[in-house]
């Protein structure tokens, strides 16, 4: 069940997966991760579990304009490390994302609370920034603190 103003989680240390430089692969996973169930759902009579995507390599290359050989390729890269699983049908194919909660889970009940309601509060990082900044805002530079000549 997809819903349009929700969000996934990336972590800057997918820059050191094994499929980050490998385009294609890394493409197809976000790709996944984006169009995965964010709660259960039925499906022609099967329930489709949080985290799995209901689709078929076919599907995949058109959304994302790549081969179906680019599709199996990429999806036997990510089986092979584990990241997905899959099972087919003669009509479809269900491609589980494994970790889903762990990489996709809510941290605490408060903070779903606050994305439901729009109300963010502001993160350390935030408030260091928003310190910088005013601190920065008291210095003041004359144009020969720079060298613009």
């Amino acid at each position: 069940m997809l819903s349009d103003n929700t969000y996934i989680k990336l972590y800057r240390s997918l820059q050191n997966w094994r499929w980050y430089k490998d385009g294609n692969t890394a493409r197809v996973y976000i790709h996944l991760l984006m169009k995965a169930n964010i709660s259960a759902a039925n499906f022609e009579e099967i329930t489709i579990q949080r985290g799995e995507v209901v689709t078929s390599y076919n599907n995949l290359a058109n959304e994302l304009g790549l081969s179906p050989k680019n599709i199996r390729t990429a999806i036997k890269h990510l089986k092979s490390t584990g990241e997905v699983a899959s099972r087919s049908t003669s009509k479809f194919t269900i491609i589980t994302i494994n970790n889903y909660e762990k990489y996709q889970g809510v941290a605490s009940k408060t903070a779903s609370e606050r994305q439901a309601s729009g109300k963010q509060t502001a993160s350390k990082w935030q408030q260091y920034n928003k310190n910088n900044k005013e601190k920065n805002n008291q210095e003041y530079y004359s144009k020969d603190d720079f060298n613009l000549y």
